[in-house]
């Protein structure tokens, strides 16, 4: 290895270092000048990484959760996102789930939408159409919903669709 060992501290003489295994042993692989963006395995079969000092993923074996937005960006039409199952039961699957966590539910409250958004001529981002997910009553043991479509018209997005509440559809 090219280099001086300054307490702990590797610095290569050409920027480059070629290893077959790094072991920090849960300690925090840190990637910028001030410290503020690692990768840590602190915890048995986990990693973290952080950004500017916050955390904003970790990986298991299983799950990837993700802190804060996430963006998917393509450059063609092939599909964004794609969730499989390769479960062989009879049950429903793969399943999408918009949890809405509140501390405060409250009747009323949107829950979730899925927005389908694209440019007009003046290149401006509109959104032509939207179901959305709406708590009618939270009351334990009496919960209401409902599920409305919208659609933009004239330039104005009106509800074209609600199912739920009891009423099954209205259009």
């Amino acid at each position: 290895l090219l280099g001086s060992d300054n307490g702990g501290t590797v610095t290569p003489t050409d920027k480059s270092v070629t290893v077959g295994k790094i072991d920090i042993n849960g300690g925090e692989l840190f990637l910028d000048a001030d410290d503020d963006t690692s990768i840590t395995a602190d915890t048995d079969d986990q990693i973290d990484f952080k950004a500017g000092g916050t955390d904003i993923m970790s990986l298991t074996a299983t799950t990837a959760t993700f802190n804060d937005n996430v963006s998917i960006n393509i450059n063609d039409n092939t599909d964004g996102l794609t969730i499989t199952s390769t479960d062989a039961d009879a049950t429903n699957g793969p399943g999408l789930r918009l949890f809405r966590d509140s501390a405060s539910p409250a009747d009323s409250d949107d829950i979730g939408r899925i927005i389908f958004s694209g440019e007009n001529d003046a290149s401006e981002q509109i959104n032509y159409g939207i179901i959305r997910g709406d708590l009618l009553d939270v009351t334990d043991g009496t919960e209401d919903g409902t599920i409305k479509f919208e659609a933009i018209t004239a330039g104005t997005n009106r509800e074209i669709a609600r199912f739920g509440n009891g009423v099954g559809a209205v259009f």
